[in-house]
């Protein structure tokens, strides 16, 4: 599975470490503003998340941002069909979270599918 980091801050440096151990796991992209930081990553460097979204060769998603950026970036991403882990919150408001469950049972890419969403 070939999966993508967005926000390399301390919790996104250790969601790479986790997924660097994972058989079978690639880190195909990361999503960094802070110029310092991007050059610390070893995979294909982001400046923004629309443009890891677009990359047809991720499967998946860490978000690893400020709280307050959750439920934008999670609903990018399940449009774009990806799969999405999100540190908790889900999102700010309790509607928030449940319109991305409805989102996340219609997405593309893991309609049908029993991958049920939820925050670590």
């Amino acid at each position: 599975m070939n999966i993508g980091i967005i926000g390399f801050g301390y919790t996104g440096k250790q969601h790479a470490r986790a997924l660097r151990k994972i058989q079978g796991v690639s880190i195909g992209g990361v999503v960094e503003t802070d110029p310092e930081r991007r050059s610390e990553i070893e995979a294909v460097s982001h400046e923004n998340y629309q443009s890891l979204l677009a990359d047809p060769s991720i499967e998946a998603v860490t978000v690893c941002l400020p709280h307050d950026l959750h439920e934008e970036v999670v609903t990018a991403a399940l449009e774009a069909g990806k799969h999405v882990l999100v540190e908790k919150p889900l999102a700010m408001s309790t509607e928030g979270g449940e319109q991305l469950c409805r989102l996340q049972n219609g997405s593309p890419g893991v309609s049908g599918s029993h991958l049920p969403v939820g925050t670590i």
